[in-house]
């Protein structure tokens, strides 16, 4: 019996240096985890974009009512065909009663504030730690 026990233990432990968990402190699914920087802020992102959807269609349902259009989705427009950036992606549209909005989303933490340069926003860190990020109004603006 002590040895099918060590056996289990001894199983067990390779299993787990072989698919390396991902720490305790880790919130969210272990394929996440060992996903590339890339996938795991573009998972990021599309995650950013979901939520902000759900509270524009809230806070839409709160001041029209029914009276609105929110696209599902982003949106894709070649607004420039030929050059180095033919495409547009629009996050959100909605229409209402008030006018047509475009919105754009940013799953940035932190503080976000103006810079000097309006190209350039500052995020602050809860650590305090500051980086300079381009606005959403500069990226887009090709």
């Amino acid at each position: 019996m002590f040895f099918e026990m060590l056996l289990v233990a001894g199983a067990v432990y390779g299993y787990r240096r072989i698919v390396k968990r991902p720490p305790a402190s880790f919130k969210g699914t272990a394929a996440s985890w060992r996903a590339p920087a890339a996938a795991r802020a573009e998972a990021s992102g599309l995650l950013g974009e979901k939520l902000t959807q759900a509270k524009l269609r809230e806070a839409l349902v709160w001041s029209c009512g029914t009276d609105y259009y929110l696209h599902e989705g982003p949106l894709i427009i070649e607004h420039a065909p030929g050059t180095r950036f033919p495409t547009i992606e629009i996050d959100h549209l909605a229409g209402t009663p008030f006018g047509v909005f475009i919105f754009e989303t940013k799953n940035w933490s932190g503080s976000i504030t103006p810079s000097e340069n309006p190209d350039v926003l500052i995020r602050t860190t809860a650590d305090g730690r500051t980086e300079e990020r381009k606005s959403p109004t500069a990226q887009n603006r090709t």
